[in-house]
């Protein structure tokens, strides 16, 4: 699997907020088969693991989906980069096409330079 580098969460030193979202997906996961694993041995435990995981699933995809775009900010002026000027969210889409890219704060023209990537490598 190709490795996805965000340059412009590397300048700022937050590479780790891509994966939150995926520990997510992998723990809904586990859960599930491990769902069926406890209702094939024991099935009046049925449902008991999807009820406790599935909430811890969608707390960790919450706490991704918060620090993605309130805690991703320009060094510069601390700005959150995840937001247009007007206060609204950038579509995630969008989001992480500009974090890989390493594109410039909408609000005060930062961008990552060399000296700002290797600071954090």
């Amino acid at each position: 699997m190709k490795t996805v580098r965000y340059a412009l969460l590397e300048a700022i030193g937050k590479q780790w907020v891509v994966g939150v979202d995926m520990w997510a997906m992998a723990f809904f996961g586990v859960c599930v088969v491990a769902n069926f694993a406890v209702g094939y041995f024991r099935p009046d435990l049925f449902g008991i693991v999807v009820l406790v995981g599935l909430p811890v699933a969608f707390a960790i995809s919450f706490f991704g989906d918060e620090v993605f775009y309130r805690g991703v900010r320009c060094p510069a002026c601390k700005e959150r980069l995840n937001y247009f000027k007007n206060g609204k969210r950038v579509p995630s889409k969008q989001a992480f096409a500009q974090l890989r890219e390493g594109g410039r704060c909408r609000h005060c023209g930062w961008e990552p330079t060399a000296t700002s990537l290797l600071r954090f490598n």
